[in-house]
């Protein structure tokens, strides 16, 4: 009878109450936590779970395991000269929107699972592509994007691991992981700021002339022709492409400007070589027109 009971609550519940879309919610040991910060106008963002200490010993033991093995117990948490995820659960994921130099070194924009290889006197910072995995059990050097080395320093106790940014300016900050008395710290270089950001508006300007030219001539929009050109020309004294030249050319050819077109697609034949673009298909248009004027 009990059965038939306990049967039937579970089908009314499935058929009328329950949401059986949803997934419950279970608390972690190590809880998420996450840092950002804008260097500049580059967003750093490190997301991150947080262990504990709870008595135990986290660093200073040693291992041949280069690699954590599921399972398998090692006299401290964190053992010198094995890959660790840097916190606990996924892999901690580091990420910023622009290219930026760590310690030195350059760093595309991008996400990144964020690895080390601790050790007594340096340890490995790593900056891994495959940033969707679990812990440090899947990792392969192969997917490096970069490797720094740092030097570890003792800290003030920390019983939760914890990710923060300091010595922050317009384009530089320090990024420290502290976790019981072991703080290991590297910096963000995110360049000349204001140079970075004329280089972006430019290369927007020029971008969004050329799509608005090649829109014009590509639905034949006669009466927006001379306004083509004025936002073609502008965008070459900025900076000349093949793409601004070509599309020039073009325009100039299609208003009957044949000579002109000529002139100015050779020379976005000699800047398209330079910039190794493909400019085959662009050489024999040009071919067509000089074989119309002869």
């Amino acid at each position: 009878m009990k059965k038939v009971v306990f049967l039937t609550a579970i089908l009314f519940c499935l058929a009328a109450v329950c949401n059986v879309n949803a997934q419950p919610r279970f608390p972690r040991t190590s809880q998420k936590a996450g840092v950002t910060q804008t260097i500049g106008i580059t967003d750093v963002s490190i997301t991150y779970h947080r262990p504990g200490v709870k008595g135990r010993q986290i660093f200073g033991c040693e291992t041949t395991d280069v690699l954590p093995v599921g399972g398998k117990t090692y006299p401290c948490l964190v053992p010198n000269n094995q890959v660790w995820r840097m916190g606990a659960n996924e892999a901690t994921v580091f990420e910023i929107s622009e290219d930026v130099m760590i310690n030195g070194q350059k760093l595309p924009k991008g996400k990144y699972s964020l690895h080390s290889i601790p050790g007594a006197d340096t340890w490995t910072i790593i900056f891994n592509k495959n940033w969707g995995q679990w812990g440090s059990f899947t990792y392969e050097a192969k997917d490096d994007a970069l490797r720094v080395m740092v030097k570890p320093e003792t800290s003030n106790p920390q019983e939760w691991l914890v990710y923060d940014l300091s010595e922050i300016t317009e384009n530089k900050a320090t990024v420290s992981m502290k976790y019981d008395k072991m703080k290991v710290s590297f910096n963000i270089d995110t360049g000349d700021v204001n140079k970075t950001t004329v280089t972006q508006a430019q290369t927007s300007f020029l971008q969004l002339s050329q799509q608005t030219a090649n829109f014009i001539l590509s639905n034949k929009m006669k009466d927006s022709y001379a306004d083509a050109l004025k936002m073609l020309d502008s965008a070459i004294s900025v900076r000349a492409t093949f793409g601004n030249l070509s599309t020039k050319a073009r325009l100039l050819a299609e208003m009957g400007n044949t000579k002109e077109a000529i002139t100015v697609g050779d020379k976005a034949i000699e800047v398209g070589k330079a910039a190794k673009a493909n400019t085959a298909a662009f050489e024999k248009t040009v071919g067509d027109w000089k074989a119309k004027t002869n």
